[in-house]
């Protein structure tokens, strides 16, 4: 499900909004210092609130799952010892990996937060296209998101049929082939759905490619909020040289 379009994001072209998010994503990748991801991800905390954008529970559920990585890591990584818990003893590398995990992870969902969840699947399909993005990748994006939902509902059907014939999960062989055979149906049917797919398109009409009628139009408000990224990323990249 989208979020509703923030008030502040949606002044903005597409394709901008899709090339700030990598070059945010670039620059967290880069391997910045502690520090500047903690300033950039205040920065985006603030500009998500700001738009309006709920992401406090998307933080929330990612923090928890990235909770044992966290706190395991200290103790398997060699170092310098920094705490000691009996015979388990954190190292100072541990911990400096630890953090940057963390603030990492942070970063690169509040970018794709900010920047690209409120675009409509459609939309990012065709700001993808201006961004020179293969069309092969962008048509397998597209029938994804077209077509992960009809097969979770096969999915669905099919194993409410085998309960209603009396199948129970267990931990036995019998389990493991019947779970199989219901994958490989699903497979089948995907398959086999894929190609009436293909033909239904190409009695349509379908010539490999997907006709676009209206284009984006990117104005001075779009050239100044990339020259504003780029000269935050620039001085956040200074302060982590220095």
């Amino acid at each position: 499900m989208n979020l509703p379009q923030p008030d502040l994001m949606r002044r903005f072209d597409p394709r901008c909004r899709v090339a700030a998010a990598g070059l945010l994503s670039l620059w967290v990748i880069a391997g910045p210092s502690l520090s500047a991801l903690a300033v950039a991800l205040l920065m985006l905390l603030g500009t998500v609130s700001y738009s309006g954008v709920h992401a406090l529970r998307r933080l929330g559920a990612m923090n928890v799952f990235m909770l044992l990585a966290v706190c395991t890591l200290p103790f398997s990584v060699s170092g310098a010892p920094a705490a000691q818990f009996g015979s388990w003893s954190a190292s100072h590398e541990g911990l400096e990996q630890a953090v940057r995990m963390l603030l990492s992870g942070n970063v690169l969902l509040l970018t794709m937060t900010a920047f690209v969840t409120a675009i409509e699947p459609i939309t990012l399909g065709h700001a993808l296209l201006h961004l020179r993005v293969p069309k092969r990748l962008i048509r397998v994006f597209l029938f994804a998101l077209r077509y992960i939902d009809v097969l979770d509902q096969v999915r669905l059907r099919r194993f409410r049929a085998m309960k209603l014939r009396g199948f129970v999960p267990r931990a036995d062989l019998h389990t493991v082939r019947t779970t199989g055979y219901a994958l490989c149906l699903l497979i089948a049917d995907a398959v086999d759905r894929a190609h009436r797919i293909s033909l239904a398109m190409k009695c349509r009409g379908w010539r490999g490619e997907f006709p676009v009628l209206l284009h984006f139009s990117a104005g001075r408000i779009d050239a100044a909020g990339i020259l504003l990224l780029l000269l935050v990323l620039g001085l956040l990249q200074v302060w982590s040289a220095s």
